[in-house]
């Protein structure tokens, strides 16, 4: 039987930032990887992704959903790289009281850690992604040295946003995102191609990138295509054996030392559970959380160039932690990027031709602004992942079940505060044909299924990741968050990792 120090399964973001720890201390790593390698022609997926669509081919999952749909076929990729091939690279902190809304608001639960615990990974995490971004307000929390590069400069459309904001005394500040103002670690700067989804020169962060340069490390094993479907205990119960299947459907394990688990919330909890491991106190997979989002646009007098960027740059969080969020959901506020049609969309909707069809485009074109609003939402018990009785995966096993409600009480009084807000907004801007574009929905921002805690009765795993009733076992995904705050849970993720990665190292 095969042997590696350490086995990690999924190359996403996290399980990318364990293998370079680890590799760089010297250690063993297996990395497993369900999909295929992304094609290296990048302006290929171009089409696709002007097309606002998801422009990687994967294998899909296949689950059962009750209530509001996770969406987990455009959010969570099945290929090297993981969901890092399709998202925003919003990279922010979470702010000091999101760690302990317990304590401090009387809702939700505290984490483990703090924010101080916490800091020295948040700068690991953005320096091994490439964070771009500006400290301008106070709002953001201490940091202990500067971002790796400078922020992204404020967008024409946000300068003009920020004149209607400055009326209200809502302060617009810039966003941090994991993609290059300047060349970076081998990788160009941004030049604004504006289809991130496909970055088609490598200036947006993706964790395949990590993972290719480490395969020409000798301690570095990569097993693509290939679906880990079990892990089994040794004679000690310790997590020992990493059971996978190749594109041939023919089975094999390995062996190894320590085992994470780095695939997102919701296929953690299902392997978990179909390995019959970490689920004594009955609460792993409960407490699903996602950030609600929705989108507000309004048609404004000056052309903008609300297509010129393909993510965020400007954000306020005034909203965010404010004093009554014991009561109704915080919120971070945006500015979002292609406002308003496309002139190919325009023109593909017109039926016009010639002079009236560029008189349109100019008339049209330009004219928008679209701001959105992320929501905090509370773990649910309720909000959870099992085993379908009813859908199988590929491999003929229980896929996942995922029973989840976007909006309770808390949530939607965050949202009719926040859209009255925008509104607010708009209405200094001079905006008119305002109108919600988008009720609030699923971000792909999947938390909370098995967190961490002191107590193994009421959490699944410790403040390093390691679970409570299986030793050895380590899972690293957004799923060990308590609460899950407002900000992008990524950086969050990796910080959390790159923390788990030194405790197995002996570094903690």
């Amino acid at each position: 039987m095969e042997h590696t120090e350490v086995a990690i399964v999924g190359s996403g973001p996290l399980g990318a930032a364990a293998a370079k720890v680890f590799i760089d201390a010297g250690t063993q790593v297996t990395l497993f990887e369900a999909g295929k390698r992304p094609t290296s022609d990048r302006f290929a997926m171009l089409e696709r992704a002007v097309r606002r669509e998801i422009p990687w081919n994967f294998q899909p999952w296949r689950y059962e959903s009750i209530g509001d749909d996770l969406d987990m076929n455009t959010f969570a990729l099945r290929m090297l790289g993981g969901s890092s091939l399709a998202w925003g690279a919003v990279t922010p902190r979470f702010l000091e009281n999101d760690f302990r809304l317990r304590s401090r608001y009387g809702i939700g639960r505290d984490w483990p850690i703090d924010y101080n615990d916490l800091e020295p990974y948040y700068l690991a995490a953005e320096r091994l992604m490439g964070v771009a971004g500006s400290d301008d307000t106070t709002w953001w929390p201490r940091r202990s040295a500067p971002y790796p590069m400078t922020a992204f400069p404020m967008s024409n459309t946000d300068k003009f946003v920020k004149s209607g904001c400055d009326k209200l005394g809502v302060p617009l500040v810039s966003v941090p995102v994991a993609r290059n103002s300047v060349d970076y670690l081998g990788r160009p700067k941004c030049v604004q191609y504006a289809v991130c989804r496909a970055c088609p020169i490598g200036a947006m962060y993706g964790a395949d990138m990590t993972v290719e340069a480490l395969e020409k490390n000798r301690h570095f094993i990569l097993k693509l295509g290939a679906e880990v479907v079990r892990i089994e205990k040794d004679s000690n119960g310790a997590a020992r054996r990493v059971v996978w299947m190749d594109e041939r459907n023919i089975e094999h394990a390995i062996e190894a030392e320590r085992i994470i688990l780095a695939v997102q919330a919701v296929e953690s909890v299902r392997l978990l559970l179909d390995s019959g491991l970490a689920n004594e106190n009955g609460i792993l997979g409960r407490g699903l959380m996602e950030h609600p989002k929705f989108y507000v646009m309004g048609r404004v007098r000056p052309v903008l160039d609300a297509h010129r960027y393909g993510f965020e740059t400007a954000t306020t969080l005034l909203f965010h932690d404010h004093s009554r969020r014991g009561e109704y959901a915080g919120g971070r506020l945006i500015v979002r990027e292609g406002a308003g049609p496309s002139p190919s969309e325009i023109a593909r909707n017109s039926g016009l031709w010639g002079k009236a069809l560029a008189d349109e485009i100019r008339e049209i074109f330009g004219h928008y602004v679209t701001l959105g609003v992320f929501l905090e939402q509370l773990s649910y018990d309720d909000n959870r992942v099992s085993l379908s009785e009813s859908v199988k995966n590929e491999h003929g096993r229980p896929a996942a079940k995922i029973e989840f409600n976007l909006m309770h009480d808390y949530e939607t009084n965050g949202y009719r505060v926040m859209k009255h807000e925008i509104e607010r907004i708009m209405d200094a801007l001079g905006a008119t044909d305002v109108r919600v574009i988008m009720e609030p929905s699923i971000a792909g921002h999947y938390m909370g299924t098995h967190r961490m805690g002191s107590h193994p009765e009421t959490s699944v795993t410790d403040d390093r990741l390691e679970c409570h009733t299986v030793k050895n076992l380590f899972l690293a995904s957004a799923g060990a968050f308590p609460t899950g705050g407002i900000s992008n849970p990524t950086l969050t993720g990796v910080a959390l990792t790159m923390r788990m990665a030194d405790h197995i190292l002996g570094r903690i």
